[in-house]
């Protein structure tokens, strides 16, 4: 890990009054450009060979308009720790604003120990998100009394009697989410969910099969319960300059193809996930899904419905393609900012000097009984990648207008 002494002495050579604010040609880059733009900053924006438009041409400044100013083009974005673009930034006195696509492409290990440009955030906090390390973001939430969904423990991958390798998830007694990494896109997950072993276990083989995933990213996979309730991202921001816990803005996610397939009639969401097209619902099946108790009807899996053998002709995938920004109801907002405050304490206690910054909460709020209750299930220990939080009313409660996430981390205290 970069030592902060070794940051501060990069610091040292700055020209404090001529601050450029850099970031990766991805994610959040344009939010964050925009807000240093609004105070006076330089912007700088490293893109990849083939990805560069966006900041190149399209929002690049000219005249009155755009706002990024320079770009650094590079064949991969591996390579924005060369030596030659690390002098480059440090010539144009960088402070480095991180987001998830620089982990992804970057790398942890680069960001940790080569990525030697001061960065606004925790660098030593990055990789806690990844849940293949010891004090990741479930362990953190368990120190801080973060209420997190139940996690599976998973048996080892065992040649069976063909010698194909299997994997069972032990325990499983809920619905619950696979969080398994895909295998071309690395930086996106193939999620699938499951009811039991068995189902798990036959899903997992058949994403194996069509060369979704691997075995062995099967390994890395997290079994986690699936919590039913209104999702929200809850976006904050903490300054350690004034110990002050700020709501930036809540929003949601949209999520193709899973978007699409909702928006679909009920019958015709069970005929894409029946491989035969045909709809196989008797009048028990039916009545099972009217709760009495709450006069609803109970959303459940189709393949309960219509039988274990059935095999979905539409493989549901959960990839982000956007966001929604929302508001909640004032009587949630003291959970909230409860929820908040744990973060920002545990986070000083396991990774001093704590969180700086940006971070944010992805929570299902679940309905009770006795009250409703945020579960959180994801953990962004960094810029977030929703642009929409400025049209939540939540900064503009504490000042004259609502703040993008860009706006606070340039130049808002």
């Amino acid at each position: 890990m970069i030592e902060r002494n070794e940051i501060f002495k990069i610091l040292e050579d700055y020209n404090l009054d001529d601050i450029t604010i850099g970031v990766l040609g991805s994610h959040s880059a344009l939010d964050i450009s925009r807000g240093a733009k609004e105070f006076g900053f330089k912007t700088l924006v490293v893109c990849q060979r083939g990805r560069d438009k966006t900041y190149a041409k399209y929002y690049k400044s000219r005249k009155w308009k755009g706002v990024v100013d320079e770009v650094i083009l590079l064949d991969k974005f591996s390579e924005i720790t060369n030596p030659e673009v690390i002098e480059k930034m440090q010539s144009k006195n960088t402070i480095f604003l991180p987001h998830r696509s620089f982990e992804v492409y970057v790398g942890f290990e680069k960001i940790e120990n080569e990525f030697k440009i001061p960065l606004f955030g925790s660098r030593n906090m990055l990789r806690a998100e990844e849940r293949y390390v010891e004090r990741n973001q479930y362990y953190l939430m368990e120190k801080g009394g973060i209420p997190y969904p139940r996690v599976y423990e998973k048996t080892p991958l065992q040649p069976d009697l063909r010698g194909d390798r299997l994997y069972k998830g032990d325990n499983i007694d809920r619905l619950v989410i696979v969080k398994v990494a895909e295998k071309q896109r690395t930086y996106e997950r193939a999620f699938f969910f499951a009811s039991n072993g068995e189902e798990y276990s036959r899903k997992a083989q058949e994403l194996i099969k069509k060369d979704i995933i691997t075995p062995d990213a099967l390994q890395e996979a997290v079994i986690e319960e699936f919590v039913l309730g209104t999702q929200f991202n809850l976006n904050f921001f903490y300054s350690p300059v004034n110990g002050e816990l700020e709501l930036l803005g809540v929003d949601t996610r949209r999520q193709t193809n899973l978007d699409g397939l909702l928006r679909l009639p009920a019958q015709q969401q069970i005929q894409l996930l029946d491989s035969s097209g045909e709809i196989d619902i008797d009048k028990e099946d039916i009545e099972s899904l009217y709760d009495e108790e709450t006069d609803t009807y109970i959303t459940i899996n189709p393949q309960h419905i219509i039988g274990q053998e059935a095999r979905s002709i539409v493989d549901i995938k959960a990839i982000e393609a956007g966001h929604i920004a929302c508001t909640v109801k004032e009587s949630l907002l003291e959970q909230i900012f409860e929820l908040g405050e744990k973060f920002v304490n545990v986070s000083k206690q396991e990774y001093p000097p704590g969180i700086i910054g940006t971070f944010a909460l992805q929570c299902a709020l679940t309905p009770g009984p006795p009250k409703e209750k945020f579960v959180c299930f994801d953990i962004s220990m960094r810029v977030q990648g929703s642009p929409g939080t400025a049209f939540t009313p939540y900064s503009g409660y504490l000042y004259e207008k609502s703040l993008s996430v860009g706006e606070k981390e340039s130049g808002w205290k």
